[in-house]
């Protein structure tokens, strides 16, 4: 997320339950800024995955997860050595227009079109999958249609099976009739 005041952006954005933020001239890159907040936040998680795995072989026992440091800090500035890191960074990408930080946005941009590439290719094959579908319910209509004739056929015979012997004798009746008092 960015947030605009003045001159100025925040951009800022929340891993893991952390919240990464930076402050950038209205015309840094955004896509820039946020290719360093995700750097910060790997930075972030080996320097805790680090001072944890330390302690554990200090202390003899098992290594536990890094988050867990996060929730039981008990002083302020607790993280004061990580400043380090940040400064280092923040110089890499001070300015947008360095081969670096253009390789980053280049790196960065590649990912987005393969990953673009790849949505594009699963959309096809849902289409090609849409259309065997289609004609899948083209053939189940027309032999819905004709399986809706038979019914119609059986139904009539089984009508015609039915009132069949009741038309015949009231005809042989009808007809036994006229012969006896017409005749």
């Amino acid at each position: 997320m960015s947030i605009d005041s003045g001159s100025f952006t925040f951009h800022y954005m929340i891993q893991l339950g952390i919240c990464y933020l930076t402050l950038c001239d209205k015309g840094y890159p955004k896509r820039l800024a946020f290719l360093y907040l995700d750097e910060i936040h790997n930075e972030f998680v080996n320097h805790l995955t680090e001072i944890e795995e330390k302690k554990a072989r200090d202390e003899g026992r098992q290594t536990q997860d890094w988050d867990r440091q996060i929730d039981l800090v008990e002083r302020p500035y607790a993280y004061i050595k990580f400043d380090k890191t940040i400064k280092k960074k923040g110089k890499d990408f001070a300015n947008p227009n360095s081969r670096s930080n253009t390789g980053r946005l280049s790196e960065d941009l590649h990912d987005i079109h393969n990953i673009m590439k790849k949505n594009i290719n699963e959309v096809l094959k849902r289409g090609e999958g849409l259309e065997s579908m289609a004609e899948v319910s083209k053939k189940l209509q027309s032999e819905s249609s004709n399986f809706k004739w038979g019914a119609k056929k059986v139904s009539l015979m089984a009508q015609w099976q039915q009132y069949a012997p009741l038309v015949a004798v009231g005809g042989v009746v009808f007809v036994v009739l006229l012969l006896k008092y017409f005749l």
